[in-house]
């Protein structure tokens, strides 16, 4: 009995509790259009309760990845896409009020907190998930937008690598978008239909040239530590003027306007 109640992330008392009842009437099988109740689900949790919650938001059309059991970020945004349909707390966390609406017809759950149905809200848009480790032209748009905007100075390569990420991520920061490092639909609506680059709140980054005014290796580990003494950098102290290097010379020259290479290259 706690073997099966920690499978479906039951609390693993043993006993057979009203959570337990429904899942044994249920016939166990992960397939259904239920998620069992007594459950609280989060991002990080695994399980084949799990997977039930990712088949029955893939039925609502909210979520269109892997049905793998595991919660991760994209599950979290389906969840919150679902809760904001429904006018729940959109937390991305799935408790009783998530559960009932998910399933408001799973009998003897003593739900008392009044859901108002709605039908599953039609897909508007038909835009694709980008993430770290896609390629393509999608991701060269992204690149260009966000270098548009002013949150990104690497190469237009169509590559997310980390720095597009995080470029991604400081846009989600400013605009009050999930954070999650990953250009799903929610962000790329904010990203193409933004306000102007004017508007951009407080850390506009000059665009860094490819190579810095400064040769050789000990130049560039001089370079790097008194960024790190700034806070601007916490990279390695390798003599590499690399992706992660380039950003934090951005920030400082944001940072220190017309000075700022005078603190930056003064004397290397």
């Amino acid at each position: 009995m706690i073997r099966l109640q920690q499978d479906y992330n039951i609390p693993a008392t043993g006993l057979v509790t009203e959570a337990t009842l429904a899942l044994l009437n249920s016939g166990l099988n992960p397939a259904q259009d239920a998620v069992f109740p007594g459950t609280t689900l989060r991002e990080g949790d695994r399980g084949l309760a799990v997977e039930a919650l990712q088949q029955r938001l893939q039925t609502l059309g909210f979520y269109d990845g892997s049905i793998t059991g595991y919660f991760d970020a994209l599950t979290a945004v389906a969840v919150q896409q679902f809760q904001q349909s429904r006018g729940i707390y959109a937390n991305g966390v799935v408790g009783s009020t998530t559960l009932f609406a998910l399933n408001p017809n799973v009998p003897g759950i003593p739900y008392r907190i009044p859901i108002v149905q709605r039908p599953p809200a039609p897909i508007q848009n038909s835009l694709s998930i980008i993430s770290l480790g896609d390629t393509g032209s999608q991701v060269r748009k992204i690149q260009r937008r966000l270098r548009d905007l002013n949150y990104y100075n690497g190469p237009i390569n169509g590559c997310f690598d980390t720095a597009t990420q995080d470029a991604l991520i400081w846009f989600q920061e400013s605009r009050g978008v999930t954070v999650t490092g990953i250009a799903g639909p929610t962000t790329q609506n904010s990203l193409f239909n933004t306000r102007p680059v004017s508007a951009t709140p407080n850390r506009t980054v000059v665009f860094v040239a490819t190579t810095p005014p400064i040769y050789g290796a000990s130049s560039v580990q001089q370079l790097q530590q008194r960024l790190r003494i700034q806070g601007l950098y916490n990279g390695p102290i390798n003599g590499i003027y690399d992706g992660l290097t380039q950003q934090a010379v951005a920030q400082a020259r944001a940072l220190y306007g017309p000075n700022a290479d005078t603190v930056l290259f003064g004397n290397l």
